[in-house]
C-alpha cells in the first residue's frame, strides 16, 4: 500500500486521479473488497456500491465507515450486506482516503468511484493504473490482479494474528476459502523454527 501511495503522490497521475485511486485502494484493502464489488465492470451499469451506500460514523471513540454492498460474489441473490471499516489513525487510512475523495468527487448519482469527468472508474482501468504504479516503483506488476487487495488484506491480517473467525468475517467468507488467499511469506516460515524451540 505504501508503494502505491508513494507512486501516486509522486505525480505519476494528476491530483484528482491519485486521490481517486488511493481511495479505491484503501477501501478495497481494508474493506476486503473484490474490485468487482466496488467498481463497474466493462459493460455493466449497476454499481454494487452507490454514492448513497457510504456512511461515516463513530463507534465509541473510533471513527469508521459503513459501506452498503448491494450484491457480491458471495451474495448472488442480492440480499446486501454492510461492511464496517475502521479508521487506522495512520497515513494509510481508508476512512480518511474515502472522505478526501468524496470532497473532490464530481456531484453525480450512481457508482461511487468516478473519474474527474464523471465517468465510472472501471475495474480494468484500475488494474492497469495499479500495474503502472508498481512498474514505476520498480515492483513486479505481472502478478497483480483484481484479487490482489483481498489477498494482501488476508495475508497481512493473518500475519498480524487476526483469529480465523474474524478473518472470515472480514472477507465475508462462509467456507475455508480464505486459506487460498493467505500467502505465507518466506520470512514467516523461517521464523517458525525458533518459535518451535522457544514455545513462543
Amino acid at each position: 500500500m505504501k508503494i502505491l501511495k508513494a507512486a501516486w503522490e509522486s505525480g505519476l497521475e494528476d491530483q484528482f486521479t491519485a486521490c481517486l485511486l488511493w481511495a479505491v485502494a484503501c477501501t478495497a484493502f481494508f474493506g476486503c473488497f473484490r474490485l468487482g464489488e466496488l467498481l463497474l465492470l466493462k459493460g455493466t451499469e449497476v454499481p454494487a456500491v452507490g454514492d448513497l451506500d457510504i456512511f461515516f460514523h463513530r463507534v465509541g471513540s473510533r471513527s469508521g465507515m459503513v459501506i452498503g454492498l448491494r450484491f457480491s460474489k458471495t451474495d448472488q441473490k442480492g440480499r446486501g450486506t454492510k461492511v464496517h471499516v475502521g479508521a487506522t489513525s495512520t497515513d494509510i487510512c481508508p476512512v480518511v482516503a474515502l472522505q478526501n475523495y468524496m470532497v473532490v468527487r464530481p456531484a453525480r448519482q450512481g457508482t461511487v468511484f468516478v473519474r474527474v469527468d464523471g465517468s465510472p472508474l472501471l475495474k480494468s482501468t484500475l488494474v492497469q493504473l495499479v500495474r503502472k504504479a508498481l512498474f514505476h516503483s520498480g515492483v513486479g506488476q505481472a502478478s497483480y490482479s483484481g484479487h490482489s487487495f483481498g489477498i494482501g488484506a488476508a495475508t497481512v491480517a493473518a500475519e498480524a494474528g487476526v483469529p480465523v473467525h474474524l478473518l472470515k468475517a472480514m472477507e465475508r467468507w462462509n467456507s475455508d476459502v480464505y486459506l487460498a488467499y493467505v500467502r505465507t511469506s518466506p520470512e514467516t516460515l523461517v521464523s517458525l523454527a525458533p518459535k518451535m524451540v522457544s514455545g513462543r
